[in-house]
This record gives C-alpha cells, sequence and structure tokens, in this order.
C-alpha cells in the first residue's frame, strides 16, 4: 500500500517560492525519539551533527530553514538548540514558526527547494510537491518509501555519514529529477478501491438487517 500523505498536493495549497531562491527546509528531530525508535546507532552523534549539516548547507550557499513536523519532544529540542545553532553556522539560517494542522506543515514543505529529515511524513509530503528530499535513517518504514518512489539513492544514515556531506548530498538530490505522479495515481487508485469495499460492506450489513 501506498502511504496516502502522497495525495498531500491533491489537497492542500502550494506554497509561493521566491525566483532563484534556495531554500532547505532541515526537519529536526529530537534524538532520544530517535534512539527510542531505532535499533540502529544513527541518534548517536546527533547533537553534532545537525550543526554540521546546518554549516555545510551554508557553505554551499543554501538559506536553512529549521523546522519539525509538529510533536511535542521535537519542538522542545529544537527551541533549546536553535540560538547556539544559528550563531555556529554564520550564515541564512531561521527558525520556522511551528505548525498546528497538516496544511500549515505541508505548505511550507512545499516551499522548500529541498528538505532533509527523519520524519517520514515531512519527506512524504516532499515527494507530494515535487520536492526532493534527503531520508535520514532510523525507521525502515522511512526506507519503504524511499525504495517505493525510486528514491533510495537519497537515504543518508548519520550514524554513518558525517553532517558536513549533507550539502553535497541535498546538491545530488536536487540534480536528480522525480515526477511525483505515478505513485499519487497508484494512491489514488488504492483509496478509491477501498472506499467501494467499504462501501460494499455497509450495504451487505444494511441488506442482512432487513
Amino acid at each position: 500500500m501506498v502511504d496516502p500523505g502522497v495525495l498531500a498536493s491533491l489537497h492542500f495549497p502550494v506554497a509561493l517560492r521566491r525566483k532563484g531562491s534556495r531554500k532547505i527546509g532541515l526537519c529536526v528531530t529530537d534524538p532520544l525519539a530517535v534512539r527510542y525508535h531505532s535499533t540502529r546507532a544513527s541518534a548517536a552523534n546527533l547533537e553534532a551533527w545537525y550543526p554540521a549539516a546546518l554549516q555545510s548547507l551554508v557553505a554551499h550557499g543554501f538559506e536553512v530553514a529549521l523546522f519539525t513536523n509538529g510533536s511535542p519532544e521535537d519542538r522542545g529540542y529544537l527551541y533549546r538548540r536553535f540560538e547556539e545553532w544559528i550563531r555556529r553556522a554564520k550564515g541564512p539560517v531561521t527558525l520556522s514558526r511551528s505548525f498546528d494542522d497538516p496544511a500549515a506543515l505541508t505548505t511550507f514543505v512545499s516551499g522548500c527547494d529541498g528538505i532533509i529529515g527523519h520524519r517520514m511524513h515531512a519527506c512524504i509530503a516532499a515527494f507530494s510537491f515535487g520536492v526532493p528530499a534527503v531520508g535520514l535513517r532510523w525507521d525502515p518504514k522511512l526506507d519503504s518509501f524511499f525504495d517505493m518512489s525510486g528514491r533510495s539513492a537519497h537515504m543518508l544514515d548519520p550514524a554513518r555519514v558525517s553532517g558536513r556531506e549533507a550539502g553535497e548530498r541535498i546538491l545530488a538530490a536536487l540534480a536528480d529529477p522525480f515526477d511525483p505522479r505515478p505513485l499519487i495515481a497508484r494512491a489514488q487508485a488504492q483509496v478509491a478501491g477501498l472506499a467501494a469495499s467499504l462501501q460494499t460492506i455497509l450495504a451487505e450489513r444494511a441488506l442482512a438487517r432487513r
């Protein structure tokens, strides 16, 4: 089954991008959450990985917007760190506002030229809007989505790849075009099939009650 999140671009507004912009959204996840949900060592060096990635992205000429997918633990972690990270990056790094609903998050993602992050639905929304993503490995479900969407080359394991390589990795993702429409159509067909099955079941139950 295709995650129905790939339908985001059909239901939520698209943000306008500035002409010539080079905006990368860095989706920050609390290392404790990564450690809790992952059997890998990918959380071990995130405290150093995030600021190194910011410095790399700035050095490659990108504007970086720090954001979270809305989970309270991620927000708390980012709010405790962003001032130090921005000072160390010495470049155009901003803190995005908190997102209170899926529409706000997906619209933000649609306005980026690329994103980097662990959170699956931020990466799925990016794919839906045609925004290249670099996934940070932690949960097998994220690997599965990148495989399904033909973007497995753009998975990055922070336990093995230094944050200093983030700039090069996002450049590679940006240079690798893709068309989200086939997977979107597949998701639409699956949702329609599920809806038809539910309608059949409800009709059969209604007949059985007569």
